[in-house]
């Protein structure tokens, strides 16, 4: 896959964005190669781990991804919260598409759902245990 993804690549190519894991077809993508990939041209990672994530260790410090989502109710956790992990890169910029609050480094402006939040914590800890 990363050579058909290789060869999809252009000088205007800015963002590749995929799920780890297709659980329909049973596909898991090689994301050490394609994130080395996306380094190499300069290009923004982003990565939909939603099924994978209790199932595959993702090392966040090894691996150059820029973005990955995730959704806590792939876990036992409450449906409708999810989390869009960013990694500090020089050059990205994400812009607010919701405006009004200053949550979340000014991207998020809605009232923080603590109960929500902390029950995601929770059975992301159980379910990864």
């Amino acid at each position: 896959m990363p050579a058909a993804i290789k060869a999809l690549i252009t000088k205007e190519t800015i963002l590749i964005t995929l799920a780890h894991v297709n659980a329909e077809l049973g596909v898991i993508q090689d994301i050490t190669a394609i994130a080395a990939l996306c380094e190499k041209h300069h290009i923004t990672f982003h990565v939909d781990a939603a099924q994978s994530l209790t199932k595959i260790p993702l090392q966040l410090t090894k691996l150059p991804i820029d973005l990955i989502s995730i959704s806590a109710h792939k876990f036992y956790g409450p449906k409708g919260i999810g989390t869009l992990y960013v990694r500090r890169k020089r050059g990205l910029q994400l812009t607010a598409q919701v405006h009004g609050g200053l949550q979340e480094f000014s991207l998020r402006s809605d009232t923080f759902v603590t109960p929500l939040s902390r029950r995601s914590i929770l059975a992301f800890f159980n379910k990864a245990s």
